[in-house]
């Protein structure tokens, strides 16, 4: 199975946020308190934003990177032109704090944190999913706690509702996944024969079966066959062939596949210009 890239609700990748997170942490005085980097996505979205507003104004340095990041954040600088427009996005935010919890002043309540005493779940998990997952590109061994986390949060953005029941993963697992912010979607316990209700043969509603290509390989068809195709047209047409699934969704994983990915794991061509993704 392939894996996609872990984003959190701003859109940002997961492993961007992590290196924002250090240059800023590059930015704090001596003795200051750090931005950990092995937290759930949303609060580490959060995190950032919070300190790049009380640390930064407007002429600072920073690198490009964290000059996107800042933006898909929202994040405000002091000396930075605003208007009634970001008091609003503002007003969304704080909202979003409130549904996730109250952020202490110094990042991270503690007992939040993922700490180099986890790497041994965390580790046991990854096998548990390179196993239950069948990647093509498993979890290596040796890696740091961070890039772990950041690995297994990846792989979780994959697996689909109702996929799996709860028990069959280990009480661990579903531990790491609660401490990490995941949230799955588990399939119900199938009930035993002398539980099942009596359905009549021809009550059986007729299953739907979708012999076409799934949605990756649409993108690329859609890419080899209309482009130049911009993002909105591959989604729009996804969601003509695709009526069942999340229209959101899929664009994400537009994003993620176009062009990087696709190329390297499809071994096309493609390439993104100003009318959009086109094929060679």
């Amino acid at each position: 199975m392939a894996r996609k890239k872990a984003e959190g609700k701003s859109g940002v990748a997961f492993r961007d946020l992590q290196k924002v997170a250090k240059e800023l942490n590059e930015m704090l005085e001596d003795g200051g308190e750090k931005i950990k980097t092995n937290l759930p996505i949303l609060k580490l979205e959060l995190i950032i934003k919070k300190a790049a507003e009380a640390i930064l104004v407007a002429d600072d340095k920073i690198s490009k990177l964290a000059g996107e990041v800042f933006e898909q954040l929202g994040v405000v600088l002091e000396g930075a032109d605003t208007n009634e427009e970001e008091a609003d996005e503002e007003d969304e935010e704080e909202s979003e704090e409130e549904e996730i919890g109250e952020i202490q002043e110094n990042f991270l309540p503690e007992e939040e944190e993922l700490t180099n005493g986890d790497k041994s779940s965390l580790n046991k998990v990854a096998k548990e999913l390179n196993k239950m997952m069948k990647l093509t590109t498993p979890i290596e061994d040796g890696l740091d706690t961070s890039t772990l986390q950041a690995e297994i949060v990846e792989i979780c953005e994959d697996i689909r509702d109702g996929e799996f029941t709860k028990d069959q993963f280990s009480e661990n697992a579903v531990l790491i996944f609660e401490k990490l912010g995941i949230k799955i979607t588990w399939a119900e316990k199938e009930k035993p024969a002398s539980e099942k209700p009596v359905v009549k043969k021809e009550d059986k509603p007729a299953k739907k079966k979708n012999s076409g290509p799934g949605v990756i390989t649409s993108i690329m068809n859609l890419v080899i066959e209309k482009g130049p195709i911009t993002e909105d047209a591959i989604v729009k047409s996804l969601a003509k062939i695709f009526p069942d699934r999340n229209p959101d969704a899929m664009r994400k994983t537009v994003r993620v596949q176009l062009p990087k990915r696709m190329n390297k794991e499809k071994g096309t061509n493609i390439s993104k210009t100003e009318k959009g993704f086109l094929s060679a």
